[in-house]
């Protein structure tokens, strides 16, 4: 098995973890890895502002986080999206 060494790990390759990633690539002072547990951002629904409503709650692009229940919301849980893709 080949050993890898990195000089930094950004976990989660968003818009965040991909700005990061790209920042510390361009400077060329650092040796890097993206870890992201979701898929490429390559379904069109992505790109559609509306259609992204269409992958909330979708198993491979959303993590399907829920709240705790609320008290004051009569116990239910509210959904917290999440993406899981490529930023």
């Amino acid at each position: 098995m080949t050993e890898l060494a990195f000089d930094v790990i950004v976990i989660g390759g968003g818009s965040g973890g991909s700005a990061v990633a790209g920042s510390l690539a361009s400077s060329g002072k650092v040796s890097g890895c993206v870890l992201e547990a979701g898929p490429a951002d390559s379904d069109v629904r992505i790109r559609v502002p509306l259609g992204v409503r269409a992958l909330m709650g979708h198993a491979r692009y959303d993590w399907r986080y829920r709240s705790e229940p609320h008290d004051h919301l009569g116990g239910r849980r509210v959904s917290v999206p999440r993406g899981r893709t490529l930023g």
